[in-house]
Parts: structure tokens; sequence; C-alpha cells
């Protein structure tokens, strides 16, 4: 097994991430302990405490250890900043590693390689402490490290021989609110500095970490954006700890430079920049937003990273076994519809699979997924780009069809239901036969109002069903 499942898989059962943070962690594509830092999903304290309770891996602090600059040598550069990885001792044929992830066989596979005449012993080292004495001893054969994939102590963050401001450097602007407030630090500091190596223009974003739609990116356009929990909101929230409208995010040019400043409009909840509540303050790239129970992260992202959240956002969203948004999430996308309709029709449609448990029952439940799964490809080839699928659970899938009338989307359905009846499943050297049941509804048929709508659709599509199925029902 590959270090980051092995790491991901021992950190999964014991319930200190879930299944979907590690598909999102691996999806990163670097090192496991590394992207689940990245990612927010765990911080140093207890990744460490896990390696070495869990995993008995000795830890030591290289704050404290006499690093032998020989020793740093034996393992290129390349190697240590891609695997976070120091040799700092060596014993005759023994060499010790300090290691943030010491469960890395890939790692360790590199070093035996570049060193295949020691055996090598590894202790557990914090990223903290790693990129210190990174800092500290690598320097001096970094360039080896730029060929590969532009990894390098600068690409880190860090800093070596760096030379000390000049004294007749105009000092960084100290903006400060209340005693009770976060001091506002500059966007572009050293200590909220931007990603270097950007590809292309960056932009303004908070990323969610936790407690709304994981991944999600909301990016900071135009002078201002609100977030809170009313549809009036520019961006909004379904969270009861939210306020109806809780902060706002401006941008402006103070100092010469643009900031991104966030204010609490009076929310009940508050509003914390790294767990500090605050009014009104600056943010710095890399800062932490906690509104009601929601976690933020405020970056400045290039287009490669913005295609990333994208891509976790979507892996949270996406139903394993059918490839659909969830139940959840494809709800969020109709309330959102509903919500922005105007006098724009917005159609729904619940389809049902007719007798699924018999089909289980007498062919076994592979079988049912075959079903189910032959029904979303069939859908897929019937739909437009803009129509948006969903498992909606119980063998149902729902469609939101935006900006179309019930006329549009009948004969479209129609033709799905009629496909569905024609087509014969296969599964092991059992062939059978299965029908679907629809309902549909819409802005036009029912009150404009998300949970009405659902309520007229699942009304519609049990008349299809009670009727003895394989038939379309709209609402009245």
């Amino acid at each position: 097994m590959p270090s980051t499942d092995r790491l991901g898989a021992m950190l999964l059962q014991h319930g200190l991430i879930t299944s979907a943070q590690l598909q999102a962690a691996q999806a990163l594509g670097k090192d496991m302990a590394q992207a689940l830092v990245d990612l927010g999903f765990l911080d140093e304290a207890a990744l460490s405490e896990f390696f070495v309770k869990r995993v008995k891996t000795p830890r030591l602090s290289l704050q404290d250890y006499q690093i032998d600059s020989d020793t740093v040598q034996l393992v290129p550069a390349v190697l240590c900043l891609r695997y976070r990885l120091l040799p700092i001792d060596r014993l005759g044929k023994s060499l010790t590693l300090a290691m943030v992830n010491p469960l890395n066989d890939e790692a360790l596979a590199a070093v035996r390689q570049a060193c295949p005449n020691v055996s090598v012993k590894t202790f557990l080292c914090t990223r903290s402490d790693f990129e210190a004495a990174a800092a500290r001893h690598l320097h001096a054969h970094d360039a080896e490290a730029a060929p590969s994939g532009g990894m390098s102590l600068e690409g880190l963050g860090l800093q070596p021989n760096a030379a000390p401001p000049t004294p007749d450097s105009p000092p960084a602007p100290d903006v400060t609110e209340s005693d009770d407030d976060a001091h506002a630090t500059m966007l572009f500091d050293n200590a909220g500095a931007p990603p270097r190596g950007a590809a292309g223009p960056l932009r303004s974003s908070l990323i969610c970490l936790d407690g709304w739609e994981l991944g999600r990116e909301v990016e900071i356009t135009g002078e201002s954006l609100t977030l809170g929990r009313s549809p009036e909101a520019d961006m909004t929230i379904k969270s009861p700890l939210i306020s109806r409208v809780h902060a706002r995010l401006t941008r402006n040019a103070e100092y010469g430079q643009e900031t991104v400043v966030i204010t609490d409009l009076e929310s009940s909840n508050g509003t914390f920049v790294n767990n500090i509540p605050v009014t009104s303050t600056i943010l710095r790239h890399g800062d932490r937003i906690l509104i009601g129970n929601v976690l933020f992260k405020f970056v400045l992202l290039d287009e490669v990273e913005a295609r990333f959240h994208k891509d976790v956002h979507h892996l949270y969203s996406i139903h394993k076994d059918t490839g659909l948004l969830t139940r959840d999430d494809w709800s969020k996308e109709l309330d959102r519809a509903v919500a922005h309709a105007g006098e724009k029709p917005v159609t729904a449609a619940l389809i049902a699979l007719d007798g699924i448990g018999a089909i289980r029952e007498q062919h076994g439940p592979i079988a049912g997924v075959i079903v189910l799964s032959d029904l979303c490809d069939a859908l897929a080839r019937h739909l437009e780009r803009t129509d948006l699928p969903g498992n909606y659970g119980n063998e149902r899938v729902a469609v939101l069809f935006e900006d179309k009338a019930i006329e549009t989307v009948f004969p479209l359905l129609e033709d799905l239901r009629r496909t569905i009846e024609a087509h014969v499943f296969h599964h092991k050297d059992a062939h059978f036969k299965c029908t679907v049941s629809i309902g549909l509804a819409s802005t036009s048929t029912s009150n404009a109002n998300a949970a009405e709508l659902l309520t007229t659709l699942e009304a519609a599509l049990a008349s299809a069903a009670d009727n003895g199925g394989n038939q379309s029902c709209v609402a009245q």
C-alpha cells in the first residue's frame, strides 16, 4: 500500500479524518501528511500526537538538535524538500532521518537509493521544525532542487540567509483597532505573503474548510461582498449560527496596495480571524475566518489552485455510486435556482425505479446498482449541460431544469422513460427489465418556494407510481 494510502487509512481507522477528506487529500497529489495540514483537516499537534501515540514513532525536536552539516549533504536537497525530511546524524552505517511523515515509504525508498550502503532510522519532526532547519542547512545546495517542479526553499516560503532590512526602509504601517480586536495586517506582509511562482494573476478568495461546502471557493470580486444566511446577502450560507447578513468583505487600495478588509455586521455570534474576535480587520494570505460554524481560509489563488479547490468541492458533492450530486448539494442548487428565478420558470423532475426491490431479491444487490448506473448513463445522454441531476436516495434521481418550462421538459423525460422501458439490463447470466416512474413540477405549478416545490414534486411521483408505474405525472 502506498504511504499516502497507509497513513490515510490509519487516520481514517482512528476517526481522525473522514473518507471524503481522505479522497480530497489524495487528489492534492502530494505527501498525505502535508496535504491534510494544507487542507486544514488536521493541525500539526494532532498529527504529531497520532504518530507518537498510535504509530509509536519517537519524536525529535530539531530546535535543540546539533545537526551535522556533512550528514545533511548525504541526501540531495531536492529529496529533502520534496519529502520534508532531513538527515541529521550518522553513526557508522546507520543514518538518522527526521521526517514530517515517517510513514512515507516512497521517501524512504528514495533515501535508500541515494544512500545505498546505510540503514535508515526515522524520527518524527514537526513541519515547522523541518522548515526552520531546512532554511539553516539546505541553502548550500538549494540550487539542486530547482529543476524538480520548482521545489526549493523559496518555494516553501523559507528565506535562507535573508539580509536584515536597511535602516532607511520604511516601517510597515501599524494599523490597529481597539485593544480587544485583532491587529490589522497588510495583505502582502512577510507573515502572510502570497504564494510565490503563481501561474498568472492572483485572485482573492475564501476557501471553505469546514461547516458548509468543503472546498467551495468564494471569489471576492467587485468592491464588496456580504456573507449571511439571507438570500439578500451576496453569498448565502445556510446555517442557523450565521446571522442574516453576518459580515462584509471590502476591497480597497490603502497603503498603496490592494487589501481586503473583513467587517462584522453586528452578528449574533461574531466574526473571528485566527481565533480572535474582530469588528474590522485587514486580511492576509492564509488567515482563517470563522463565522457561525463555517470556517474559511483567506487565500490568493492562481488559476491552477483555483481549479484544484473546485475539484475538491466537486469531489465532496458527488455521490460515490452514481457520479451525481448528493441529495444535500442538489437541494442547495434547487434553493439557489428558486431564490433567484424571478419570473423565469424552474422545473424539477423526480425519477424512481419501479420494482427495484424485487430485482434485488431475485438477482442480488449488485443488480440494483447496475440498474441505477444504467439509468444514470441514459439520463446523461438525454440532458443538456445546463441540466443538473442529483441522487435523491432510495433509487430516485432528481433533475433540476433552470429556465425551462414543463412543456419543454416533459417530452425529454418521456423519451427517457421509453428508453429505459426498452432497455435490457444484464447481471452475470441474468437478463431483466425495469421501468421508471417520473414526477414533474415547476414554479409555475406551485409556490415559488423550494420546499413546497419538492413537496409537489414528490406527490407527482407518488401519483405516477400508484397508478401502475412506467409513466410521467405532471403536478397540477
